[in-house]
């Protein structure tokens, strides 16, 4: 007998092979969906697992703001469970091509941690080469062969060759999208691409990373619980000697330091002393020349004394001779001549006085006139003498006179000489000063700047903290929540539309099951029969949905996520369990139904399941009782709308189909407008600021030059802190005032919309943190800082917020905290630029010391609009799953329709309807059903895309959770196609209903 049933089964299924197809399609479409969403993120989880570990990609990765030394690593081996450690040197260069400046992060080549893979060329073996990622030479146009100019003092070769492309693990964002590689504190702010040389290059005394790998770490699966029990594990024994590593480095740092600074004081100081020994000789020597110059000038002035005295006797005399010469009116040239006059007149006289008598008055003549002579030759000889004298007094005063200026151009000269040394005495006296000063003034700086030296500070990293890392795994997490809400709508559809065909099919064999009951086949036998029909029809749909949702769907979905992450291979696992239970929930809803169906005819007699069943009675409706509307219907409107009371549960399940595939696309159009806004929302109409920048120790004082700029119209200065609020990410941002604030943030009420202000001593927090955490207006938050400082605040306010979590204070309730207020970043605002402004802009701002980094609000932008847009396409394939499942549902319900009806719609092509007619007699039920189906899948689908957006939210993201006019539209218009379609079906279907039928009507 079982043979016989199983006989009978097969004849079943070839007899009703459409209602078998479409058991199978609605097992295909509900397990496709279930294990395609459940299976998507897995893969893609295992896909990006793969590829790390392929390279041996990091799981921790340390940086330090001093950096890090082989002392760190020896005292990191120490750890347990670290597998690999490696130490890295990193920097950024900016370079300009094709008159464009490009940012490009060299690293030392890996070993163990973080390999890559060679794309073309070779690797580097000499100093001198390096090897760049293949987009470099893609887009500026660079060849393998080409020398980069590098630079920078850290290089040893600072021309370098490229010999060869390759490809990091690390980077797996597309590059098409956005060719961001990080943010450093030159160029523009952004790094463009990577490269890697030899370490042996890099001129350095420290590492910029050291990456670790944990032990069995690459045995799980990235990101997945028992992975970040690992990591956590290793990373809470690395901050247990994180403090002591910092205080090492520091004592090193700053002893290497305070060494550098004795000992270039010390040479400082030497080199004064040497110049002050040189100034002090210099000062001896001045003032000998001094003592000898006055000691000159003293002797040249008594000497010039005496010469002007020689003088002035040697022109007395002179006046006198010339005087004595007038008195005897002779002149210097016959001075001889009356000498030698007169001797010869004495002479005569001497020669005739002998003659004479002494007593004789002539001798006595003669006598006189001899003295006379003789009185006058004296005169003139004692004149010829003076005049001797005279010249030879002019000759010595000459001589003395003219010794007497060669010494006083000796002393002159020797005057000039000691003032030009006294001068540069002066000058270098005044250099010597100033340089000791100077010095001085320096070495004390040093000094305070070294006692002002923070300690380095270690900063401990997982692959969740890298951005393409955690936007990956949002996105997997995404539709992980999205799997568990989808399938249950298309599991509780296609039970529905199950159960009623199955229980169309029960009634169609009303008298085949009575036979078989007669025949003495037994319940479980004639049970079995239908339990085999539903059963395979289930498993191959089932199977053929876990086929190509195992396959189909994840791949779909990765491959619209390339649009944001290059992973060359990706992985389909087989998950098992997900097959499993995607087949056994589609066997126990659509088998159950039949089961449920059967017993419920198999408690009849025989005899009653042998006669067919008598149709549905026409019973009076409540719209016959309201004779206005009721009078002024036609004929066909009567009987359609008296149809529709008639099949109750055909009516129920036809409704509920089309409200539930409503409903899901309804909520894939929800789901796509509640993100699409969210950038405009949040860089937009919250944030008024185009761009930010990242500041270390800025001078309050002399920010007005630094953003003295034409494009700047305003810049607001505030403090960003990092923090954690019961273990969720958030931003500190503390500004001076409420109105710095409001220029570049604007703060709504999330419920109210009003504006909020900041109040001293509390805080205002973002809507989403308030909802994950159930934070209300007045509790207290506790904060914890980066430096693991806790801090107890009360909740004045919660705003609006759709990216990040953000809490709000000023300055005054910062120092309340006895937290000293730095402010670290400026927001700008600036005038409408050009890309290329922009980019000017930046560049110009990073060149000042104090200036980090600079970030254009539009790069914030596009980043996020590239995350949200793959998954406003991953939306619109479920929209798609979810027209398919309508159309299966419309067409499906009306096929069981017009076989349930099959002898009514004979009955009315004998009475002489014509097709037409007959048609619209099924298709307006059809139509009118649709619009209710629509209406109420509208308003469920409102309400399931709430609950979907609250599953698929990420965690820091808040969605709109706004449905526009335009998606009730949409979903109304696909939804009443399919069913202009389906009728369209219908049309040919009902043409081939022989009017015979009509005879086997029960009287």
């Amino acid at each position: 007998m079982k043979n016989r049933i199983i006989t009978n089964s097969n004849r079943t299924i070839k007899k009703s092979l459409p209602r078998f197809i479409s058991i199978i399609i609605m097992s295909f479409l509900g397990v496709m969906v279930y294990t395609g969403l459940q299976a998507t993120s897995p893969d893609m989880l295992h896909t990006l697992d793969n590829y790390l570990d392929e390279a041996n990609v990091y799981d921790i990765k340390i940086i330090s703001s001093k950096g890090l030394v082989e002392e760190d690593i020896e005292t990191l081996r120490n750890i347990s469970n670290i597998k690999n450690i490696e130490g890295t040197y990193s920097k950024d260069i900016a370079i300009t091509k094709n008159e464009e400046q490009i940012v490009i992060n060299v690293s030392s080549l890996p070993s163990d941690i973080n390999k890559i893979d060679l794309i073309d060329g070779r690797l580097p073996i000499k100093d001198n080469e390096i090897v760049v990622e293949e987009n470099l030479l893609t887009k500026e146009d660079y060849k393998i062969g080409d020398i980069l100019s590098l630079n920078d003092e850290d290089f040893i070769n600072q021309e370098v060759t490229i010999v060869g492309t390759i490809n990091s693990h690390i980077y797996f964002n597309n590059t098409k999208v956005n060719q961001n590689r990080g943010t450093t504190s030159i160029g523009t702010g952004s790094i463009n691409y990577y490269s890697y040389m030899l370490p042996s290059n890099f001129n350095q005394s420290y590492y910029t990373y050291i990456y670790l790998t944990i032990n069995n770490a690459n045995e799980k699966v990235t990101s997945k619980d028992d992975y970040n029990k690992l990591i956590d594990d290793v990373t809470n024994s690395i901050e247990k000697i994180k403090t002591t590593q910092e205080e090492s480095r520091f004592e090193s740092i700053y002893n290497e330091a305070n060494n550098k600074i004795i000992e270039e004081e010390t040479k400082a100081l030497n080199e004064l002393k040497k110049a002050e020994n040189e100034l002090n000789n210099a000062k001896k020597d001045l003032n000998t020349a001094k003592k000898q110059l006055d000691s000159t000038k003293t002797q040249l002035s008594a000497f010039k004394i005496e010469l002007d005295k020689a003088k002035k006797e040697l022109n007395k005399g002179k006046n006198e001779f010339e005087n004595a010469l007038k008195e005897y009116n002779i002149d210097l040239t016959t001075i001889d001549t009356s000498i030698s006059y007169l001797e010869e007149n004495i002479k005569s006289i001497e020669n005739i006085l002998p003659s004479l008598d002494d007593s004789s008055i002539e001798y006595q003549q003669y006598t006189e006139q001899l003295n006379i002579l003789k009185n006058n030759l004296t005169q003139l000889i004692t004149l010829k003498n003076t005049n001797q004298e005279l010249t030879k007094g002019e000759e010595s005063y000459n001589t003395n006179y003219s010794l007497y200026k060669s010494s006083y151009q000796k002393y002159t000269s020797g005057l000039s000489t000691y003032n030009k040394g006294l001068k540069d005495y002066n000058e270098g006296l005044k250099d010597y000063n100033d340089s000791k000063e100077k010095v001085e003034k320096e070495f004390t700086d040093a000094k305070n700047d070294l006692n002002k030296l923070e300690k380095p500070i270690w900063y401990i990293y997982d692959r969740n903290d890298d951005q393409t890392y955690s936007s990956y795994i949002n996105q997997t997490k995404s539709i992980k929540n999205l799997s568990g809400v989808f399938p249950v709508v298309f599991y509780a559809v296609a039970v529905l539309v199950s159960l009623i065909s199955m229980n169309r099919m029960v009634e169609d064999d009303r008298g085949e099951i009575g036979t078989l009951k007669s025949l003495g086949f037994s319940n479980n036998d004639i049970r079995k029969k239908y339990l085999i029909f539903s059963l395979l029809a289930t498993l191959i749909g089932g199977l053929l949905g876990t086929i190509l949702g195992l396959t189909g769907i994840p791949y779909l979905i990765f491959i619209i996520y390339r649009l944001l992450f290059i992973l060359p291979n990706f992985y389909m696992g087989l998950n098992v369990d997900i097959c499993i239970i995607g087949i056994l929930i589609a066997i126990i809803c659509i088998c159950g139904a039949s089961v449920i169906t059967t017993n419920k005819v198999l408690k009849e007699k025989p005899a009653t399941l042998m006669r067919p069943k008598a149709p549905v009675s026409g019973k009076k409706i409540l719209l016959e009782r309201i004779k206005i509307v009721w009078n002024n219907l036609k004929f066909s409107q009567k009987i359609t709308i008296r149809n529709i009371f008639r099949y109750k549960k055909r009516v129920f399940v036809t409704i509920f189909g089309i409200c539930g595939c409503t409903a899901l696309m309804l909520c894939g159009f929800g789901i796509k407008d509640s993100i699409v806004d969210i950038t405009n929302m949040q860089y937009k109409e919250t944030f008024k600021f185009d761009a930010t920048v990242y500041t270390n120790n800025l001078n309050i004082e002399e920010a007005p030059n630094i953003f003295n700029d034409k494009n700047i119209t305003d810049y607001i200065i505030s403090e960003q802190i990092s923090a954690t609020l019961n273990e969720s990410n958030v931003t500190m941002l503390i500004t001076d005032s409420n109105e710095s604030l409001s220029k570049v943030i604007n703060l709504k009420n999330h419920e109210t919309k009003s504006s909020v202000s900041l109040e001293e001593n509390k805080v205002v927090i973002t809507d989403k943190l308030a909802d994950i955490h159930n934070i209300k207006i007045g509790d207290n938050i506790s904060i914890l800082d980066s430096d693991k400082n806790s801090y107890t605040l009360k909740v004045s306010s919660i705003v609006n917020n759709y990216i990040g979590h953000y809490i709000y204070m000023d300055k005054n309730t910062l120092e309340s905290l006895n937290k000293e207020y730095k402010p670290n970043v400026v927001y700008l605002k600036t005038t409408n630029l050009t890309d290329k402004e922009k980019e000017k802009l930046s560049e110009s701002l990073i060149k000042n010391d104090q200036i980090v980094n600079v970030i254009n609000t539009d790069v914030l932008v596009d980043s996020t609009k590239d995350m949200l847009d793959s998954l406003d396409k991953i939306i619109i394939v479920l929209i798609v799953l979810s027209a398919s499942l309508a159309f299966v549902v419309l067409y499906n319900l009306s096929n069981i329709n017009i076989n349930e009806r099959k002898r009514e719609i004979a009955t009315l092509k004998v009475l002489g309807f014509y097709n037409s007619e007959v048609d619209s007699y099924i298709t307006k039920e059809n139509i009118i059903l649709t619009i209710i189906g629509i209406t109420f899948g509208l308003i469920f689908g409102s309400f399931l895309t709430n609950v979907t957006i609250g599953t698929v939210e990420m965690e820091n993201t808040r969605f709109l959770r706004e449905v526009s006019t335009m998606s009730y539209i949409y979903t109304s218009i696909i939804t009443f196609v399919f069913t202009l379609i389906v009728n369209f079906v219908t049309h040919f279907t009902l043409k081939k209903i022989d009017m015979i039928e009509s005879l086997k009507s029960v009287e």
